[in-house]
Parts: C-alpha cells; structure tokens; sequence
C-alpha cells in the first residue's frame, strides 16, 4: 500500500514508510556483518598458515610432446572401437609369439616354403614378423578423430610437426612392446644368428614407422572431421583402408626385395637390404610429413 500510497498521490507518510522499510533492513545486515564476517576473516587471516615455499624444480614440468602423446594415449585407451580395430596386428604378434614357444619351433609350412622358394629361414621370419605391423596403424584415424575439437591444436602454439610426431610415436609404443619379443621368438627359432637377428628386429621397427607415418598422410589425404561417432571414422573412412592396404603393399614389396636378395647375398645381405629399403621408406615419408604434411594440417579446418 505504501508504494502504491508513493507512486500515486505522493503521500508524505507512505514515503516516510517506504523509506524506513528500505533502510532498517539495510542498517542490520550491516550491523550484522560488521559484528560477525568482518572478525571472522580476521580471524582467518591470524592462524592461516606460513606461506610455504615451493622449489621450482620439484614441479611436474612436462614438455608439449610428452602432454600430447599423453593426450592420443588417453584417446585411444578410452576408445574400445580404436582399440579392437588398430591392436588386432598386436594381438596377432603376441599370440603368433606365444604359439611359437609352445610348439618349440617354426611350423612346416613355413619351412616347406623356404626350401621351396630357396631363401633362408631367417628372411621368412622378417616377412613373418612385419605382416601383422603392416596391419597395426593407430594414425590412420588419429586426425579425424579429432573432429571439432581440432581448433584446439590448430589455436594452441604448437608446431604442427610436434602434433603429428605425437601421433606417430603412440604408434611406436602400441607396436613395439609385442613386436620386441615377437621378434626374438621368431629370430631365434629361425635359426639366426646375433646379427641377423638384430637386422630382423631393425626391420620390424622401422617397418612400424613408415606404418604409422603412411597412416598420417592417408589421414591428411582423406581426414573426416565431422563424422557422427569414432566408430564411422575407425572402420569405415577411407583413410584406414588407404593405410591398410598400403601397408599391405609395401610388406610385399619388402618381401620381393628379401627373396630376390637371399640368392645372391645371403641372409645377412638379405637383411641388410631389407633394413635400406624400410629406413629408405620411412625417411621420404618423414619428409613428405615436414613439408607438405605441415602445410595440409594447416589447411584442416
């Protein structure tokens, strides 16, 4: 009624009213927290703590590659479908392994094929070894996967090549943990010696990375960064069957150059040769990465 009393005829006791209401409310929580809040956070202030002095160097500095391989690791391993798709070649390396040291020797198949086409046991074994590598391919979706959030990496100061090397050496780390004692197993029961055993180990690790590098252009060739979920990206784009084929391919390719080698240079020089072809390989698609790869990730968006 008093406001009204104000708004409409102005009367002198209405405003007086009004006023008072506004007023006394206002005074007491004033009152109220000057008596109470106010030596309450002096009090706080009186038994806080020493300020503690922290050293520079025992804080968890960790670099922009390490937090980005930290990322595309939590990615994948929060990603079943990324997992199922991508790790079949590891499972493949780690069963074969297991399978091998149970039966205490290579099958006769295998040995059946090495009299026959003539080469030596230990070449077979670096086919044998790289053909599940050739499968294993986490970069071929790593980019799409990214989708709407990749103006995060694109915004951030980054350089591009630092992104995609993240990408590439989680490859690395899915693959070489089975491939290592794959590997030996294989190098081993082949029948190679030292040498030849660490060329069929050096094999399969740059194998791995011209892989995961190949996986990375077919990527930024055919990057889908607004599919509907991770599973149309992992197993229906056309970057992962770019990546798997081509890994095919070229595990065939690196077999055509063991088997036409062995003739005539032996296992060891077999070997050799296979390890020029794959580092070879896999230094011209690092520069393909460096120059245009850098330019196209740029371009995404």
């Amino acid at each position: 009624m008093a406001l009204r009393d104000v708004a409409v005829d102005g009367s002198p006791g209405a405003a007086a009213l009004l006023l008072a209401l506004g007023l006394v409310p206002f005074v007491a929580v004033a009152w109220l927290v000057s008596v109470t809040y106010v030596p309450l956070l002096a009090g706080r202030t009186d038994v806080a703590p020493a300020a503690r002095r922290v050293r520079i160097e025992t804080l968890d500095v960790r670099s922009p590659f390490a937090a980005l391989l930290r990322r595309e690791a939590h990615r994948f391993l929060t990603s079943t479908i990324y997992v199922v798709n991508s790790g079949f070649g590891v499972v493949m390396l780690l069963a074969g392994a297991g399978w091998l040291l149970f039966s205490g020797g290579l099958p006769e198949p295998l040995r059946a094929l090495a009299v026959a086409l003539e080469v030596p046991l230990p070449i077979l074994a670096a086919v044998t070894l790289v053909l599940p590598v050739s499968m294993t391919c986490t970069t071929a979706p790593s980019i799409s996967l990214e989708g709407d959030r990749l103006w995060i990496l694109r915004g951030a100061p980054l350089d591009p090549l630092e992104v995609l090397a993240a990408k590439a050496t989680l490859n690395l780390l899915v693959v070489l943990p089975a491939l290592l004692p794959a590997g030996l197993v294989l190098a081993v029961l082949s029948g190679a010696g030292p040498l030849d055993g660490l060329l069929i180990l050096l094999i399969g690790i740059l194998v791995t990375v011209a892989v995961a590098e190949f996986g990375l252009v077919t990527n930024l060739v055919w990057p889908v960064l607004d599919a509907p979920s991770d599973a149309v990206v992992v197993k229906q784009s056309v970057s992962v069957l770019a990546a798997l084929v081509g890994g095919f391919v070229g595990c065939v390719a690196l077999t055509g150059v063991g088997l036409v080698a062995a003739p005539a240079v032996g296992s060891t020089g077999a070997l050799v040769l296979m390890v020029l072809a794959a580092g070879v390989t896999a230094l011209l698609l690092f520069g393909v990465l460096r120059g245009w790869g850098v330019r196209a990730f740029g371009r995404l968006g």
